[in-house]
């Protein structure tokens, strides 16, 4: 909420700079609020447990990691939305907000390791939506390609994908012959 409608409904006779001020005298300031996904108890856990075997890999290791994903573009305005914290409550539920699923745009498919800039693909309208043939025939031969030309090169990636269902279904790993990570 802008200062001028804190002041306004809590009818204090300060300007909006004096508020400022004095919220930032005692540590708040006002942040771009984060964006996350909406998280049940159990994929918290899975992702706390999957950090927790992972925390003392070593760059080497991390620069082996083929990441790929897919995230939702669109062309309209987008409004910021700040929220007032205090450093280290970035992630704090009351100053981060839900994505909401599905304005107009595109899917857009990326991919990298290291420092290497892998394959994208923007996802064609007439491809309909990403399914687990449609997955397996456009974006899994992309992922085999990266890690063939890594592997002739003496680097041999491991492919990190989320839990989405095309990423896990059985047809999509049987594709990709090598242990895949989620």
């Amino acid at each position: 909420m802008p200062y001028n409608l804190v002041i306004q409904e809590l009818q204090l006779t300060v300007g909006t700079e004096t508020l400022r001020r004095a919220l930032a005298r005692r540590g708040y300031h006002r942040c771009k609020a984060l964006r996350k996904p909406p998280l049940s108890d159990h994929t918290r856990a899975l992702r706390l447990t999957w950090a927790l075997e992972h925390v003392n890999w070593t760059r080497e290791q991390w620069n082996k990691v083929l990441w790929t994903d897919e995230t939702w573009v669109t062309s309209i305005y987008h409004r910021r939305i700040y929220v007032t914290r205090r450093a280290g409550e970035e992630f704090d539920d009351t100053c981060t907000r839900e994505r909401i699923s599905r304005t107009p745009g595109w899917m857009f498919w990326g991919s990298f390791y290291g420092n290497q800039k892998g394959l994208c693909l923007f996802w064609e309208k007439e491809w309909k939506t990403i399914n687990n043939e449609r997955y397996t025939e456009r974006i899994v031969p992309l992922i085999d390609g990266m890690v063939t030309m890594a592997r002739n090169t003496n680097i041999y990636l491991i492919v990190m994908q989320d839990g989405a269902p095309s990423h896990r279904n059985l047809l999509t790993i049987e594709e990709l012959a090598w242990d895949i990570s989620y």
